[in-house]
């Protein structure tokens, strides 16, 4: 996915040594965001999305759901009214409700289906 992105930065002209630099700084947050983590980053929690900020969006309690929509600056999430990160306490469960296809293909497609009851 990264080439996919990097390819066409670096034919627009980009420097490939900072789109390589950018590449792998983002990859590796997004593996510490998905990470089993419970950094908050302390006051930068509202600069920079931490894996507890994360964490509270993919949670399946009512509480932070439809939580925490922002990928890199939170502070979208509080202009938006959507910031959502108690402190000292870590969502338990995750998912969905319903249930999702066991298939890539059916699971690429279900966001977009109308009947997901």
């Amino acid at each position: 996915a990264r080439i996919v992105q990097a390819v066409p930065i670096v034919l627009l002209g980009y420097n490939v040594g900072a789109v390589a630099v950018y590449s792998t700084f983002t990859t590796l947050y997004a593996i510490a965001l998905h990470a089993n983590l419970s950094w908050t980053y302390g006051p930068l929690r509202y600069v920079m999305a931490s894996p507890s900020f994360h964490r509270w969006h993919h949670t399946m309690a009512e509480e932070g759901r439809d939580k925490n929509f922002s990928g890199f600056f939170p502070v979208w999430d509080l202009v938006f009214g959507t910031f959502y990160m108690p402190a000292g306490r870590q969502p338990m469960i995750f998912g969905v409700t319903d249930p999702v296809p066991p298939r890539l293909v059916g699971q690429l497609l279900y966001p977009f289906r109308r009947d997901r009851s």
